[in-house]
């Protein structure tokens, strides 16, 4: 089980680019066959607080993944 939160920054020159963002994820690992195969899932929750007009202010997301080990 893993929780992570991200709070991004960017610096004034670059702010019209890429806008201030925080996110919070929930995450799971799991091992099968030893550690041959690894299953993770998360699910986040992310915001812009000063986002611009053209863009979500905020959204859900999930993310899946399989990795095969030799």
């Amino acid at each position: 089980l893993a929780t992570r939160f991200t709070r991004l920054l960017p610096e004034a020159e670059i702010l019209d680019l890429e806008p201030e963002r925080e996110t919070v994820m929930l995450g799971l690992s799991r091992y099968l066959n030893g550690h041959r195969i690894k299953l993770q899932g998360h699910i986040g929750y992310e915001w812009l607080p000063q986002a611009p007009a053209n863009r979500t202010k905020d959204y859900w997301y999930m993310l899946m993944q399989v990795e095969f080990g030799i």
